[in-house]
């Protein structure tokens, strides 16, 4: 299975994850602190909240970029195993956009 093309497009999408949380992250005023959505009420820094999806991000992107080299059988599925890789993938962007949401609104 061919995985160079989601490869690219997924650098590409995490890439752009990770800009908006640095981007976010420097708009903030020094000493800001964020609650951490869908954890805790309590305050955290906000490199620590905006930094978490976009770990994730990058570890999913190798699991599923490293997946067909360690499994067989995925030739038969190659089209829906992208689906999920990108649903995957863009699934953690909303929630990153939820997670800048509610930083916002906590200003």
């Amino acid at each position: 299975m061919k995985t160079l093309v989601p490869f690219i497009i997924s650098v590409g999408l995490v890439t752009t994850i990770i800009f908006i949380s640095i981007g976010m992250w420097s708009a903030l005023p020094a000493g800001t602190l964020l609650p951490l959505p869908f954890v805790s009420g309590n305050q955290h820094p906000p490199g620590l909240v905006f930094s978490i999806v976009p770990v994730l991000a990058v570890l999913v992107t190798l699991v599923f970029a490293l997946a067909p080299k360690v499994a067989t059988g995925l030739d038969q599925i190659a089209g829906r195993y992208t689906i999920a890789w990108f649903a995957v993938l863009l699934l953690l962007a909303l929630v990153q956009g939820l997670v800048i949401r509610q930083s916002l609104m906590a200003l």
